[in-house]
């Protein structure tokens, strides 16, 4: 089951990862003639916080990459 999890936290982090490199080449598609400035603002800040959203499995990868985690030689560190 973790090694499940770990794979599915690694893949939303490259996936995570992929759409602003994407979005930086080719450019966000253009606006609907309607939003109003308001909901344009509110779209950004939701982007914002969707992407800051990638940082809880890119944490768990690293955790687990240290060692220190669980898993195949993690969680050993430090005990006796």
């Amino acid at each position: 089951m973790l090694t499940a999890h770990v794979r599915a936290g690694t893949l939303v982090v490259v996936l995570g990862a992929a759409r602003p490199l994407w979005r930086h080449r080719t450019g966000p598609p253009p606006w609907a003639p309607t939003p109003r400035p308001f909901e344009r603002r509110l779209a950004h800040r939701t982007e914002g916080a969707l992407l800051l959203a990638f940082g809880v499995p890119a944490a768990g990868v690293a955790f687990l990459a240290s060692g220190t985690g669980p898993g195949p030689g993690g969680g050993r560190r430090g005990r006796r």
